[in-house]
């Protein structure tokens, strides 16, 4: 009975709450983003998940942008002697923003803190990444405060670098400095990604 009834109450409040914010805001305490939209984010660590869930998504619709969030909690089996133990791949908020125009490459960009367990991600740290087929190269951005709080990587450094515009990185820089969480981006076919961890 208490889960049932902390369902109806938040599906109650938070539903009125975004109401108030935009009535194109909807709240969907028992449905999360799809493990679909978490694989194909192209974030290489984000397709070895071996438990998903996610669930309190919240949809809606700016202009001709559509989006959707909610929380996650994805984790992978790292083998332990005879165990396998579950570690987090990730926990916290992920969005998932159509901007319904297509960008041809693909644009990553991490913590800047990669470069410290970048071996545990992506087997070596190096000025390129393989994935799934295409090869990410480090872009390098003229901007000092960026490059102090992240690490971009893209399939084309001339639209990489269209797509992370000054005032885009500015935003992100502001976000990190005031939240002082690690987020990390992705810019994939129509969409936009970003998760923000716990």
């Amino acid at each position: 009975f208490g889960s049932f009834y902390a369902t109806a109450y938040k599906k109650e409040i938070i539903s009125k709450m975004l109401k108030q914010l935009d009535k194109n805001f909807t709240y969907h305490p028992e449905i999360g983003i799809a493990e679909t939209d978490f694989k194909d984010s192209g974030f290489p660590l984000f397709s070895e998940v071996s438990s998903y869930h996610s669930n309190d998504c919240i949809t809606g619709e700016i202009g001709k942008t559509t989006f959707q969030f909610g929380e996650i909690l994805a984790l992978q089996n790292v083998p332990n002697d005879s165990l396998s133990q579950p570690i987090d791949l990730f926990r916290g908020f992920y969005f998932v923003i159509d901007l319904h125009k297509k960008i041809q490459s693909s644009t990553i960009v991490y913590p800047d803190l990669l470069k410290y367990f970048s071996k545990l991600l992506l087997g070596k740290y190096s000025e390129e990444i393989n994935f799934r087929n295409q090869n990410f190269q480090r872009i390098k951005l003229e901007d000092p405060e960026f490059e102090r709080y992240f690490e971009a990587y893209g399939t084309d450094q001339v639209e990489s670098r269209y797509v992370l515009s000054p005032a885009l990185m500015a935003r992100m820089v502001d976000y990190k400095r005031q939240s002082n969480n690690d987020i990390q981006f992705s810019f994939h076919g129509t969409k936009v990604y970003c998760a923000i961890f716990h």
